[in-house]
């Protein structure tokens, strides 16, 4: 299956209106970390603190679990997460979306902030 995929498009829709590209900066420095130790949950928690998402992810135990195994079955099928880097930032009216890639040893993985 990690053949016929190209890349996989996992995208947080974290929707706040303080979100700067600064903000999603440090929210992605710290997420990262939390991957690279395998500590999912933490870092989905951290990432989605003050967000849109919060009430529909954090506290509903299926949802959180579903995040936390696709995570693991990401690092399984494509590798240790090595490193990341922001690929653009752009506006949508108000809204500011930040994207990047997660470089894991076989294919990256495209998070983006909104």
């Amino acid at each position: 299956m990690k053949h016929v995929l190209f890349l996989i498009v996992l995208i947080f829709t974290v929707s706040t209106t303080a979100f700067t590209s600064d903000f999603s900066d440090e929210k992605m420095d710290r997420f990262f970390i939390d991957l690279q130790q395998g500590e999912y949950r933490e870092g989905i928690t951290r990432l989605l603190e003050d967000s849109a998402l919060e009430e529909q992810v954090l506290h509903v135990r299926q949802t959180m679990e579903n995040w936390v195994n696709q995570f693991a079955q990401i690092r399984s099928l494509y590798g240790d997460y090595l490193g990341y880097e922001k690929v653009f930032v752009q506006k949508l009216g108000n809204i500011e979306e930040t994207v990047y890639l997660v470089h894991c040893q076989t294919y990256p993985i495209q998070v983006v902030l909104t």
